[in-house]
């Protein structure tokens, strides 16, 4: 089970990412540039991995 704190962190995390993709699509006012979508994905998403696997990492290592 996971305890507050790492709750708190995941969903920093996914917000964090939510909000980065959400930027980049709003500002296009109901265009979406496919291609800032793409850059958008390779740039974030791997650092989002790398984030989320070193907390599931720290989570399970206290188990």
């Amino acid at each position: 089970m996971l305890t507050t704190n790492e709750i708190n962190r995941l969903s920093f995390i996914l917000s964090l990412s939510k909000d980065l993709i959400s930027a980049s699509l709003a500002h296009g006012y109901f265009e979406v540039d496919l291609e800032i979508v793409w850059k958008t994905i390779e740039r974030d998403l791997p650092e989002l991995e790398n984030k989320v696997s070193a907390l599931f990492q720290e989570i399970s290592s206290g188990l």
